[in-house]
Parts: C-alpha cells; sequence; structure tokens
C-alpha cells in the first residue's frame, strides 16, 4: 500500500505554489514598468539616437536624397545594398519554401524525423517544480543585487541586468538538468541525443525552417509598425538596445559580452528550457497543438516585448513546429541563433548609417 504524500510535495501544492510566485513576479515586472515609463525619462544616449533617426526619415524622405548618402558613404551604401539583397533573396525564398511545403506532401513527409520518445516520467510536477524554483531564486538574486547596488557597488544598471541574466540562465539550466536526472533521464533527453554526424544536416534545416517563418514574422512586423506610425505610438526600445547605446563608449566589453549573450548562449538555453524541456511535458499532458500554443505564448512573453509579443509568438510556432519535426534542439537552436543574429547585424548596420547621416 502506497503512503500518502505529505501535501508539500502534491501537484495541489505546486500548482498553488506556482500561481502565487507568478503574480507576485508579474507584479513586480508591471511595477517596474510602470515606474519606468513615469517617472524615468528616456536616457540621453536614447534621446539623441531618436532624435538622430527621426532627422534620418525627414532627409531620407525621397529617393534623390538616399542617392547622394551612398555616394557620399561608399562603405555604408555597400553595407545597405547587400543587406537589401540578402533579406530580398531569403524573403523571396522564404516564400518558395513556404508554397513548397503547402503543395508537396513528400517533401513535408521528408522533414519528418523519427526520435526517441518523450520519457513517461516527465510530468507536469517537473515542470512546475523547474519554474517555481527559478522565479523564488531569480527575486532573491533581484534583491540581493538592490541591496549591493545600493550598499556597496556603482556598477551601472545595464551590468546588472546583464549579470542577472547571465546567473539566471545558467541557474535555469543547471535547474533542468538537476531535475531531468531525478527523473532518472540523462541530459541528452533534452534534444542532445545526435550523432556528430547528423548536426550538420539538422543545421541545414534550422536554416530552412527559418527561411520559412522570415516571411510571416516580417509582414506582421511592418503591419505592426504600420499600424504604430498611424496611432502616433513609439515603441519602447529593447533592453538590448539601450544596453548598446548606453554602454557603447564607456563600456565596450560588455557590448560585445551582450552581443554573445543575445546571439549565442541566450538562444541555446532559450531553446533547452521552452523546446527541450516545457514542450515535451506539455505536449503529453495536453497533445501537440495546444502545447505549440502555450509554449509561444510563454516563450513571448517572457520577451517582455508588447509591441512584438506576436511576431516573437509566430516565431515560437515556428520553433516548436521545427523541434517536433526533427526531435532535437540542433534545428530550433540554429533556427534561434540565425534570427538574432540577422537582426542584431541589422541594427548595428541601422545604427551606423543614421549615425554617420547626421554627422555628415
Amino acid at each position: 500500500m502506497n503512503e500518502k504524500k505529505p501535501f508539500w510535495r502534491t501537484k495541489i501544492f505546486y500548482s498553488l505554489l506556482l500561481a502565487v510566485l507568478t503574480c507576485l513576479y508579474l507584479g513586480m515586472l508591471l511595477a517596474f514598468h510602470v515606474r519606468r515609463d513615469e517617472k524615468t525619462p528616456p536616457s540621453e544616449a536614447i534621446s539623441q539616437f531618436q532624435s538622430a533617426e527621426k532627422n534620418w526619415q525627414q532627409r531620407m524622405g525621397n529617393e534623390k536624397a538616399m542617392e547622394a548618402y551612398m555616394t557620399e558613404h561608399p562603405v555604408e551604401g555597400a553595407i545597405f545594398n547587400l543587406f537589401a539583397l540578402l533579406f530580398i533573396g531569403a524573403f523571396i525564398l522564404g516564400i518558395v519554401f513556404d508554397f513548397m511545403l503547402i503543395l508537396k506532401r513528400d517533401l513535408r513527409q521528408r522533414l519528418i524525423r523519427d526520435g526517441p520518445a518523450d520519457p513517461v516520467e516527465w510530468g507536469m510536477g517537473m515542470l512546475c517544480r523547474v519554474v517555481i524554483l527559478w522565479i523564488i531564486l531569480s527575486l532573491g538574486l533581484s534583491f540581493l543585487f538592490a541591496f549591493l547596488k545600493d550598499s556597496y557597488f556603482m556598477a551601472s544598471m545595464n551590468t546588472f541586468v546583464i549579470l542577472h541574466t547571465t546567473i539566471m540562465d545558467l541557474v535555469g539550466a543547471a535547474l533542468i538538468v538537476w531535475t531531468v536526472r531525478r527523473a532518472k533521464g540523462h541530459w541528452r533527453d533534452l534534444g542532445f541525443h545526435l550523432k556528430f554526424k547528423e548536426i550538420f544536416k539538422e543545421i541545414g534545416v534550422g536554416l530552412f525552417g527559418y527561411l520559412c517563418v522570415l516571411p510571416i514574422f516580417f509582414l506582421i512586423l511592418i503591419g505592426l509598425v504600420l499600424l504604430a506610425r498611424l496611432m502616433a505610438y513609439e515603441p519602447p526600445p529593447h533592453p538590448l538596445v539601450e544596453i548598446f547605446l548606453e554602454e557603447e563608449k564607456r563600456a565596450p566589453a560588455l557590448i560585445g559580452y551582450s552581443i554573445f549573450l543575445g546571439s549565442i548562449a541566450g538562444p541555446i538555453l532559450e531553446e533547452l528550457f521552452f523546446r527541450g524541456f516545457c514542450y515535451p511535458i506539455l505536449r503529453r499532458n495536453w497533445g501537440t497543438k495546444l502545447a505549440l500554443v502555450l509554449t509561444a505564448l510563454f516563450f513571448a512573453f517572457i520577451h517582455q516585448n508588447e509591441f512584438a509579443f506576436i511576431p516573437i509568438f509566430i516565431l515560437g510556432i515556428g520553433l516548436g513546429l521545427l523541434y517536433e519535426t526533427r526531435k532535437n534542439l540542433i534545428a530550433p537552436i540554429t533556427m534561434h541563433i540565425v534570427h538574432n543574429c540577422f537582426f542584431m547585424a541589422y541594427f548595428f548596420a541601422a545604427k551606423h548609417m543614421i549615425l554617420s547621416a547626421n554627422a555628415g
């Protein structure tokens, strides 16, 4: 006869604790955003760049002005043309691939890869434990950083943000591996079970998947941008954009590490949690379709970008479908890294063009 578990080890307890901690965490995030929006004006670097961006839009409003800029700045012009060609080519190729996937069933079948079955032991309790512990540790680290910043250290807020993100990403990965090992699993069960010779094929599939998602992602993003302009709404800058602009001169090492974190380390650790750990558990309990939607919603929410919530949600759906199709993390990690690298490179190229035009 099985012994009755104490209440603190039951699913009801974990669910209640998760709900309470989630509400607390969301409340703190909301309070932080409201306080930042109402009481904290944009930094000098952000204000200067926004002003330069408006001047750029006014000056480059016609074809002759753009041609003159290209003539005066040949290097910037070459970079712009290269980006334009790459993007147009990727966009067209993505549309072609999308139609091929819709019309050719054999192509869809060839993309499906058999993989190991989901571990039976993986249940919702594992997911709840990881999220609960992560939230508790994240809140504790936030309070510790707030105390240290006011008491001993004079580091910038951006340094604390990057340090907090790094620590919590590593803590999250450690919690996932620890939880899987407790369930008598292996870290390879998280989607890293491929042989070395199979990795390059999965990288190619990841590139193919990104080209398929890119047209949908971009069209939705353009629609949001046009709607924002129509409503005279200025979307808040991405946290990484703030760091890139504010720390460019005073902390170049922080810029370099932030690029690595945002383009390489971040995508790997996010895919480890969302597709390698969270999605299989949700799929086992609630089915493929609901798991795809819930994981993508969680993925979009965690980025804390209200303006780009829908495009990020679409990206999350694409990443989930790629994982479901290939049964490993290499393909979605590749897709995620390519996406982040592309938009990061676009930001730095656009920033250089805007600032050089205003300097001239």
